[in-house]
C-alpha cells in the first residue's frame, strides 16, 4: 500500500500543497492501516483510537513528517504513550512514543504508572 513515490509530497516546498497532497495521498492510507489494524487493537483490554495529524498550527512552514497515532483517549494522544506510524521525507516509522507533553512522563517511561 504504502509506496516510493508517497515519499514525493515533501518535495512540494509550500504550505498549502504539501498538506495537500499529504491529505490526498497520504492521509487515506494511514486510514486504510487503521482499519487494517482494527482487528488487532480490539483484542486488547483498552479500546484504542487512531488520530490523524491535522498539522492545524503550521500557518509558514510545511510539516517535515505526518503521521497516524493509535493511544487510548478518543481526545488525543500526546499526553499519553502512543503508537505512531508515519513518513519523514527520508523514511517510513513505526514507533512508540511519550512527548514530553506526556502526564507522568517520567513514571511512565520507568515503568513505574500505568500506560492508560
Amino acid at each position: 500500500m504504502y509506496q516510493d513515490q508517497d515519499f514525493q509530497v515533501f518535495e512540494d516546498q509550500t504550505l498549502a500543497g504539501r498538506l495537500g497532497k499529504i491529505q490526498k495521498q497520504i492521509d487515506p492510507k494511514f486510514l486504510i492501516t487503521a482499519g487494517d489494524l482494527e482487528p488487532v487493537l480490539a483484542e486488547l483490554s483498552v479500546p484504542i483510537y487512531q488520530h490523524v495529524s491535522q498539522h492545524r498550527r503550521r500557518t509558514k512552514n510545511p510539516p517535515t513528517d505526518t503521521w497516524i497515532a493509535f493511544s487510548t483517549s478518543k481526545r488525543g494522544y500526546k499526553m499519553l504513550p502512543h503508537l505512531e506510524i508515519g513518513f519523514w521525507d527520508d523514511r517510513f516509522f513505526i514507533w512508540l512514543a511519550v512527548l514530553q507533553e506526556a502526564k507522568n512522563r517520567q513514571g511512565r517511561i520507568t515503568g513505574t504508572s500505568p500506560i492508560g
